[in-house]
C-alpha cells in the first residue's frame, strides 16, 4: 500500500496543484522560488520533494531503496515506537544524556546533518513550496499550510526510509552489528529539527539570513528513476549549497551537504552573467556486504559502512539553477553525471535532461529524464 502511494505521489505532474481557493498575496517576501524554466528550478514541484528528500540515502552513491521495502522488515513498527516511547528510545543510546549529547551537542556526528541538513536545508523547502504555491495563485494561508503538511510528507516518508534501511554498524569483525540508523535519531530530527526549521523558515527575517546580497542558499535536487526490473529508486537526492563571498573578489566560498555528497568544501566562480561553476572537495561513504567485514551472518542487515571516500565535485548553475553536476570518486571506481533540462538542446518545450552513474560496487545506469515526470522508467546494469 505504502509503495503505491510513493508512486502515485512521484507521478503527479507539476501542473497537478488545485485551483486557488484564493488570490495570492503579492506582497510575501520570494526569496528561493523564482519560477525559472531551465535547470533543476524547472523540475521544482511538491512531487519531486517528496521524492528527493522522502527517499534520500543520506551520503551514500549506489546504495538505493527499493519501493517494496519501504514500510516492511518492521520500519513503520519502529518508526511508531519510538515517537510513542520517547525515553525509551532515547534510553537506548545508554542515557537520556547520552542521547542529547550524541544528538544536540555541536561536534557530534549527528549534528552536522542534523543542522544543515533537516532544520536549514528542508527548512529552507519548505520555505521556497510555500513561494511555488504562492505563484500558483493560492492563498497565504494555503499556501503556508500545504508547503508544511508537503514538507512533514517528504521528511516522515524519510525517516521510514532510513528505519527500513538494511545498513548496519558492527563494533569489530567479531562482535554482532546493529542497525545503523535507529528510532533515536528519527526521534531528535521530528520532535525538534525537523520543526524548528518548519518554524523559522516562516519567518521572513529568518529566511532573508540565507537569502541576500551576500549570503545564498540552494536546493539541489537529483532526476530519480525507477528500475523497472527491481523497483530500486536511484538517482535521488537533495544537495544543499550555502555560499558566502571572499572579501574583495567575486569568488564565493561554498558549502555543500546532503546526499550523495555528505560534505563538499570548496569555490564558486562566476564564468559568465548568471553562471558559475562550483567546484568541491568533498566525501561520500562506501557500503560493502557485512560478511565481508566480521566472515559472518549478521544479525540485522546486508551493508555496513567501511570507509569514507572522497570526491571531486563539479556543478554548474545558472542563477542559483542546477544545470550540470559531476560527482566522481578519487579511487576512479564510480561517479554521479546529472545534465538538467537546458542543458541539451531538444525544442524549448522537451525539457529533457540526462543522467549516468556508475559505482563499482554496484551497478552502472543511464537514461533520460522529462521535467514533467518527476521520476522516470530506468535499468541498472549489475
Amino acid at each position: 500500500m505504502l509503495a503505491a502511494i510513493v508512486l502515485a505521489a512521484g507521478m503527479l505532474p507539476s501542473a497537478a496543484v488545485a485551483d486557488p481557493p484564493a488570490a495570492a498575496d503579492p506582497a510575501k517576501l520570494r526569496l528561493f522560488y523564482f519560477d525559472q524554466d531551465f535547470g533543476s528550478e524547472s523540475q521544482f514541484n511538491p512531487a519531486t520533494v517528496i521524492l528527493n528528500v522522502g527517499l534520500m540515502a543520506y551520503g551514500t552513491l549506489g546504495q538505493d531503496p527499493r519501493v517494496q521495502d519501504l514500510g516492511t522488515d518492521g520500519a513503520l513498527s519502529r518508526l511508531g515506537d519510538a515517537y510513542a516511547h520517547p525515553l525509551e528510545s532515547m534510553r537506548g543510546r545508554g542515557s537520556v544524556k547520552d542521547y542529547f549529547i550524541g544528538e544536540f551537542l555541536f561536534g557530534a556526528l549527528p549534528f552536522a546533518p542534523n543542522m544543515h541538513l533537516h532544520l536549514l536545508g528542508e527548512g529552507m523547502v519548505s520555505r521556497k513550496l510555500e513561494e511555488f504555491y504562492l505563484d500558483r495563485g493560492l492563498s497565504p494561508a494555503w499556501s503556508a499550510g500545504l508547503a508544511v503538511t508537503t514538507m512533514v510528507v517528504a521528511q516522515q516518508l524519510n525517516e521510514l526510509n532510513e528505519q527500513a534501511s538494511p545498513l548496519v554498524t558492527c563494533a569489530d569483525r567479531t562482535r554482532a552489528c546493529r542497525r545503523l540508523i535507529d528510532g533515536a535519531d528519527s526521534l531528535a530530527d521530528s520532535s525538534f529539527f525537523n520543526i524548528a526549521g518548519l518554524v523559522l523558515f516562516r519567518f521572513d527575517w529568518f529566511a532573508g539570513l540565507f537569502s541576500n546580497e551576500y549570503i545564498g542558499f540552494h536546493y539541489w535536487p537529483g532526476q530519480p528513476a525507477l528500475d523497472v526490473r527491481t523497483g530500486r529508486i536511484f538517482n535521488q537526492g537533495e544537495v544543499y549549497r550555502l555560499t558566502a563571498p571572499v572579501p574583495w573578489t567575486p569568488v564565493k566560498v561554498a558549502f555543500l551537504s546532503g546526499a550523495p555528497l555528505v560534505f563538499g568544501l570548496g569555490l564558486v566562480v562566476p564564468v559568465q552573467s548568471g553562471h558559475a561553476l562550483t567546484a568541491s572537495w568533498g566525501t561520500t561513504s562506501h557500503w560493502v556486504p557485512v560478511t565481508e567485514l566480521n566472515g559472518g551472518r549478521p544479525e540485522l542487515g546486508d551493508y555496513v559502512p567501511l570507509s569514507t571516500l572522497s570526491t571531486l565535485n563539479l556543478h554548474w548553475d545558472r542563477d542559483g539553477s542546477l544545470m550540470a553536476s559531476l560527482l566522481a570518486r578519487t579511487d576512479f571506481k564510480g561517479y554521479l553525471l546529472n545534465l538538467y533540462p537546458g542543458v541539451l538542446d531538444f525544442g524549448p518545450a522537451a525539457k529533457i535532461g540526462l543522467y549516468s552513474e556508475w559505482n563499482r560496487d554496484t551497478a552502472f545506469a543511464a537514461g533520460l529524464t522529462w521535467t514533467y515526470l518527476p521520476i522516470v522508467p530506468g535499468v541498472e546494469v549489475w
